[in-house]
């Protein structure tokens, strides 16, 4: 599942089932004013058995929603019990 969010994840616009439905979702929303004109990105909360797996942040660039940093670069969120990156 992903959920849609602000950046500063106080506020949940959406949720949908797969990336493709997410990036029609955002559009959606913001042509549709749920998202300010204020906000140039969002963030996209990543869960997988109620486990939330990645926080990815985007922004509409070029005509798409795409990645704020490199995509090998994302920040991750560390499973329960995986031991911390050295």
């Amino acid at each position: 599942m992903i959920e849609i969010m602000n950046n500063a994840g106080t506020e949940s616009y959406a949720r949908c089932n797969n990336m493709t439905q997410a990036q029609g979702i955002i559009s959606y929303l913001k042509d549709s004013g749920h998202i300010p004109a204020s906000e140039t990105t969002v963030s996209l909360c990543q869960y997988k058995n109620r486990n939330l797996q990645e926080v990815v942040e985007v922004e509409f660039r070029q005509g798409k929603w795409r990645p704020v940093i490199n995509r090998d670069e994302r920040r991750t969120i560390p499973r329960a019990g995986c031991a911390a990156a050295s």
